[in-house]
C-alpha cells in the first residue's frame, strides 16, 4: 500500500500554465499579454486487488511445459495510510489572465477545480492535512472516493476506513462517493456542495459473479448507529444488480437514514439493513 508519513507533503495541486508567447491584437497592434491554461488539482488513487478468469495470452509463446497452463492477470490491492501531519494537496488554483472587456482587455480572475482522492481499497486518512478546495468559491471542490466508509461527525475515530463529516467539509470536498457500503458512527450531519454517490463495490474476482452470494455482494448497503443525514444538490444510489436474495442484513435497531437533495436517482437494488427502521429520501426538485 501507500504510506504517507507525518510531515510529508504530496503536492498535486492545480496550476496555471502561462503561455510566454501569448499576444493580443488591439487596434491593429499586436501586444504581449498574460494568458495560458488552468489545470485542475491532480488525483491520488489506490485500487483494490483484482483477479480475472481471462487468460493473458490467447496463444502460448513457443514450446513449453507451461503452454497448457492458463496465465491469469492479478492486480494487488493497495490501501492508503496518511498519518496525522501528512499533507495531501489536490486543491485547485487561481490566477489572472487578460480577457476581452468592453473597450479593450483587462486582468480577469481564472480558476481550476479540486482534484480526486480515491481509496479504492480503503485506508486511514483521519488526522492528515487534506486540501481539496477549488481555486475560488466559484470553482468545484475535489472528490473523495472511499471503500466501505465509516462516517462520524468529528475526527476522533482514527480506525481503518474512518472518515468524518468535519474532515470532508474542512478539506473542501464537493463530492463524496462511497463504494460498497456506508455506515455512521453515532449521529452525523454531512453537507456537500455537489453530490453524494453510493455505488457497488469493485469486483475483485469475476468468478464470484457466478454465485448468488457474489452477486448479492454488489448491492450497496446502508447502515447506521444513530441519525445519519447527508445533504447535497445531487444524490445517486448506483447498484450493479437489480435484486438480492435477501435484504435481511445486520442486527435490528431503531436508527435513521436521511438523504436530502434537489434530485435523487436510484439504479438497481440498494439495501438499507436492519439497523435502520426509518428511511427518508427527500428530493425537493423531483
Amino acid at each position: 500500500g501507500v504510506r504517507l508519513a507525518a510531515g510529508s507533503v504530496t503536492d498535486l495541486s492545480g496550476e496555471a500554465i502561462i503561455n510566454p508567447r501569448a499576444r493580443i491584437v488591439f487596434h491593429g497592434v499586436s501586444l504581449p499579454t498574460r494568458d495560458g491554461r488552468m489545470i485542475d488539482g491532480g488525483a491520488l488513487i489506490t485500487m483494490p486487488g483484482q483477479v480475472t478468469d481471462d487468460p493473458v495470452f490467447n496463444v502460448p509463446f513457443g514450446a513449453s511445459p507451461y503452454a497448457s497452463m492458463k496465465v491469469l492477470a492479478t492486480q494487488l490491492s493497495d490501501t492508503l495510510t496518511a498519518n496525522p501531519g501528512a499533507v495531501i494537496d489536490i486543491s485547485g488554483a487561481v490566477d489572472s489572465f487578460e480577457r476581452p472587456v468592453f473597450g479593450g482587455f483587462a486582468p480577469t480572475p481564472v480558476w481550476s477545480n479540486g482534484g480526486s482522492l480515491v481509496l479504492g481499497a480503503g485506508g486511514t486518512i483521519i488526522g492528515a492535512d487534506i486540501r481539496a478546495d477549488g481555486g475560488t468559491d466559484q470553482a468545484l471542490g475535489g472528490t473523495l472516493v472511499m471503500l466501505d466508509p465509516r462516517l462520524s461527525q468529528n475526527s476522533t475515530n482514527t480506525s481503518f476506513n474512518a472518515v468524518s463529516a468535519e474532515m470532508i467539509e474542512k478539506a473542501g470536498f464537493s463530492t463524496f462517493e462511497a463504494l460498497g457500503s456506508i455506515t455512521s458512527i453515532g449521529d452525523v450531519d454531512l453537507k456537500l456542495d455537489r453530490a453524494f454517490i453510493l455505488a457497488s463495490r469493485p469486483v475483485i474476482d469475476i468468478g464470484t459473479l457466478n454465485t448468488q452470494a457474489g452477486r448479492d455482494a454488489l448491492a450497496p448497503v446502508i447502515s447506521s448507529a444513530g441519525v445519519m443525514q447527508i445533504e447535497a444538490p445531487y444524490i445517486r444510489f448506483d447498484s450493479g444488480v437489480q435484486s438480492v436474495s435477501t435484504p435481511l442484513l445486520g442486527d435490528p435497531h431503531k436508527n435513521t437514514a436521511i438523504f436530502k437533495a434537489d434530485t435523487i436517482d436510484i439504479s438497481g437494488a440498494v439495501v438499507f439493513d436492519r439497523s435502520i427502521d426509518d428511511v427518508q429520501l427527500i428530493a425537493s426538485g423531483d
